[in-house]
């Protein structure tokens, strides 16, 4: 008796993640926890630079930041709590020193850019549709980081928004790694 599923690559993906180019993951809580695996497997991964994330809009938003290779500044920071958040990042990623957390912010995304250049896949894990809109900066956040309730706006993005975002990505992938395989999870 088999006691597995045993499952073979569809013809053509063969060698679609190898140890020998990085990987990049991004999306949510999933992407942690295959992250880990590939990791503990010796694959040269870049898990979750922004921490989980959600809704294809904010993981629209990370990928973007990637792609530009953007700098996280300490105005860019919001107290709250003891601590310095920033609304594209998970509390992961938050500190009680504000040029710290900018930096370690930072830092992440330009890892995952140099990841980002060379990978041979990048796999997306996406979790929810529902978003929740900053009713003063009117952005969707990727983290609400505990905030009052009243400070955010909830919607359902439309299947022609999660479709958007999802182009809107693989668009801005191509331009900096047209080879890249992308996986949606």
């Amino acid at each position: 008796m088999i006691f597995r599923t045993e499952v073979s690559p569809e013809k053509g993906l063969e060698g679609l993640l190898s140890h020998g180019t990085p990987v990049v993951l991004v999306g949510s809580c999933f992407t942690d926890n295959i992250g880990a695996c590939m990791r503990d497997d010796l694959f040269d991964v870049i898990v979750n630079p922004f921490g989980p994330i959600y809704n294809p809009s904010s993981v629209r938003r990370a990928v973007s930041s990637i792609v530009d290779g953007i700098r996280i500044s300490p105005g860019d920071l919001f107290p709250h709590e003891g601590r310095f958040h920033s609304h594209l990042f998970h509390s992961r990623y938050s500190g009680c020193d504000r040029e710290a957390a900018a930096q370690a912010m930072t830092r992440q995304i330009h890892l995952a850019r140099e990841a980002l250049l060379h990978a041979s896949s990048l796999i997306v894990t996406l979790g929810t549709t529902r978003v929740f809109r900053h009713r003063q900066q009117g952005m969707v956040v990727a983290n609400c980081h505990r905030l009052p309730s009243s400070s955010f706006r909830e919607e359902t993005l439309s299947l022609d928004q999660c479709t958007d975002d999802l182009e809107s990505l693989v668009s801005m992938v191509r331009t900096v790694n047209p080879d890249i395989h992308i996986i949606f999870t």
